[in-house]
């Protein structure tokens, strides 16, 4: 049997390189080339004719669903959701997609979706798949606008010395900005995650996060006490000890938040 053709879409390279690595452990499947952008995807989609892709859809830019409308649809091929977005629309990936990957993924999710990706190859009616998609992009809309926003990540998938670890948003202290790299500082170590400060602060629920500096966000959950120097600069200090400096431009708005919220 021809090996099942697969196009990678996520603008976050760790997620493509698990995806990879999980698609190079089956034989049956080929990877024809990864992107990390709606416009590449759209051009490759074309070209290429793959027989799925597994698509992210939060893009900047371009969405993955931007990506679909851009294509005809009696040439999608199947299509594989990876996403982060909330429980709600999640059901309607379920009743209308192929299938759906919710970061972070494990390996025993991801072969389920594998082998389902063959069955549906094996007795595939590509017209129905088509519709079925259409539907789901529908359905989602109507979804997104009864249950509100999507949910922030409660969680990331970071690359740890070969291996990758789980960090909950909960426990990261606060987060230092270094081009398009953060370090998420938790108690007791750090780790360093590929994404900008700018894009990571609006996957962050606004309740625990609070960006007091063009390059520091902090867990308001972490903040012991907000001091000052000789200078009279401003700094976060932290239940670890960290102090993180604070904008003159942040912090009238930080106060008026720490006094609506905790009464400070």
């Amino acid at each position: 049997m021809k090996p099942i053709r697969a196009l990678i879409v996520d603008d976050e390279e760790l997620c493509r390189k698990g995806i990879r690595l999980l698609l190079g452990e089956d034989a049956e499947f080929q990877i024809l080339r990864e992107c990390a952008n709606g416009e590449e995807a759209i051009k490759e989609i074309k070209a290429q004719k793959p027989d799925v892709v597994f698509l992210d859809i939060k893009m900047p830019e371009i969405s993955g669903f931007d990506i679909l409308k851009r294509i005809d649809p009696d040439e999608w091929p199947l299509i594989v959701f990876i996403t982060a977005y909330d429980k709600h629309a999640v059901k309607a990936f379920e009743v209308h997609a192929l299938d759906y990957v919710l970061k972070p993924f494990s390996k025993i999710r991801f072969r389920m979706t594998l082998e389902k990706i063959k069955r549906t190859i094996w007795d595939r009616d590509a017209s129905a798949i088509a519709r079925s998609l259409m539907q789901m992009m529908s359905g989602l809309e109507a979804t997104q606008a009864i249950a509100g926003p999507a949910e922030f990540l409660d969680r990331l998938l970071v690359s740890d010395r070969g291996s990758y670890v789980v960090v909950w948003s909960k426990d990261i202290e606060w987060i230092e900005g270094a081009d398009y790299y953060v370090h998420l500082h938790c108690p007791g170590r750090s780790y360093l995650y590929r994404e900008s400060l700018k894009n990571l602060e609006k996957k962050l629920s606004p309740d625990s996060f609070f960006r007091v500096h063009k390059s520091a966000i902090i867990n308001l959950g972490f903040l012991e006490k907000i001091i000052a120097d000789y200078k009279k600069e401003l700094y976060a200090l932290m239940k670890s000890g960290s102090k993180v400096p604070i904008s003159r431009k942040r912090k009238k708005v930080l106060f008026t938040l720490c006094r609506e919220k905790y009464g400070l």
